[in-house]
């Protein structure tokens, strides 16, 4: 099964991730999985630079006394990203990435808040119709993102299936121990809504991902909702 993710970069650390074969393809995967192979590649390139911009940014954190509390929302919303949100106003969102695969929302936190950016995925009915569950969309997405890392904890959470958007979701979430250093607590969130699967991705710092989860993640998530 190939399919993929593109993660924001933390210190120095790779900015794209794409999900390499974890299984060995039979021949009726052949034809699905070299069509999926576009979707590790053609948002990847993008991906990039915005990983590289950001890297220096998110591994500073403040204290958590000086988080600043979000004064304003603005609204994204994208019928082909088929999801509405709220972010704060001193966020910024990029133009959806499309490919015949995915189509990628993209969220970027202001500097200095232990943040990486938000991806918002919706899986084409194609590539859906190769995902088994939420669960194992999850577990690839976490193994391939941390795959550099040292000390790869899985975290057990209090409540793994979230209502977001009036469903529940299915959340995995590790923490690891990046090259440079930084530990950085993983979150990886999905759910089939309809025939598609859409997945939710973010990283923060673990010294404050409590606060940063609070002030700025969740109200993210409370907006949310489907377009359709």
């Amino acid at each position: 099964l190939l399919l993929f993710i593109c993660l924001f970069g933390v210190g120095g650390t790779a900015g794209v991730i794409a999900f390499k074969e974890s299984l060995s393809p039979s021949s009726d995967m052949a034809n699905k999985n070299s069509n999926l192979s576009r979707a590790s590649s053609e948002p990847a390139a993008t991906a990039t630079s915005q990983a590289n911009s950001e890297a220096n940014a998110t591994a500073t954190p403040v204290a958590p006394s000086q988080f600043p509390k979000p004064t304003s929302y603005s609204t994204a919303s994208n019928a082909d990203v088929n999801l509405s949100l709220q972010y704060p106003s001193n966020w910024t969102v990029d133009p959806p990435q499309k490919s015949p695969d995915a189509v990628i929302l993209t969220l970027h936190p202001q500097p200095n808040l232990g943040v990486g950016a938000l991806l918002f995925s919706h899986f084409s009915d194609a590539t859906s119709a190769t995902i088994k569950n939420p669960d194992e969309l999850n577990q690839q997405t976490l193994e391939i993102v941390s795959k550099d890392a040292t000390n790869i904890q899985s975290v057990a959470l209090s409540n793994a299936t979230p209502t977001i958007a009036g469903t529940n979701w299915k959340e995995s979430d590790e923490t690891c121990i990046l090259s440079n250093g930084l530990k950085v607590h993983l979150t990886s969130i999905t759910v089939q809504h309809g025939k598609d699967y859409y997945n939710i991705i973010f990283l923060t710092l673990h010294a404050v991902h409590s606060e940063v989860l609070q002030t700025y993640i969740q109200p993210i998530l409370n907006s949310l909702h489907f377009i359709q």
